[in-house]
């Protein structure tokens, strides 16, 4: 009805992301204060996704992303750990690839944004007070940022990346 009325479908949680499989539509992913959410029904109904030991109460902010090219990769950012995972079978297991500094390089509980690579994978870029990327799923990150200093003009820490629709190497940063 255009937004005239809503259904509220995850109670009593703090949703930080929502996002959409757009291979398979009706799959959503969400992530909350409380943990990782999956909905195959279109966000009717939501599983809280809690096995291989994934963070599952008390996660904090959380932040979560997936592969356009593979839906069935997921990568979620929990800054309560903090820690980072990555699911390679749509959820059914999780893996932890980094935790502590590793995973968050400050600030995860006020800004922290996930997104990978179009075509590829396991190329996901990570960005909290700096931007990182890590070609190998996680599992090692590479600093973009420059570091602090008198010729710094901008605040790094970051809330969005987007890829540029037709150049995959493009990206554009939004932060503070």
């Amino acid at each position: 009805d255009a937004g005239l009325n809503w259904t509220r479908r995850l109670n009593s949680v703090e949703v930080y992301e929502i996002a959409r499989d757009p291979a398979v539509p009706d799959v959503l992913w969400s992530a909350t204060s409380q943990g990782i959410y999956k909905s195959t029904n279109n966000g009717v109904n939501w599983t809280k996704q809690t096995t291989s030991g994934l963070p599952s109460s008390n996660v904090g902010r959380s932040e979560l992303a997936f592969a356009p090219s593979d839906g069935n990769v997921v990568y979620a950012l929990f800054a309560g750990g903090p820690s980072f995972w990555r699911t390679g079978d749509g959820g059914a297991t999780w893996t932890q690839m980094t935790s502590g500094s590793n995973a968050c390089d400050g600030q995860c509980w006020y800004n922290m944004v996930l997104r990978v690579h179009r075509t590829n994978p396991d190329i996901v870029f990570r960005g909290t007070v700096h931007i990182f990327r890590s070609i190998n799923g996680g599992s090692s990150w590479t600093d973009l940022s420059n570091g602090w200093g008198s010729n710094q003009k901008v605040h790094q820490d970051m809330h969005h990346l987007l890829m540029h629709p037709q150049h995959t190497e493009t990206w554009y940063a939004g932060g503070d």
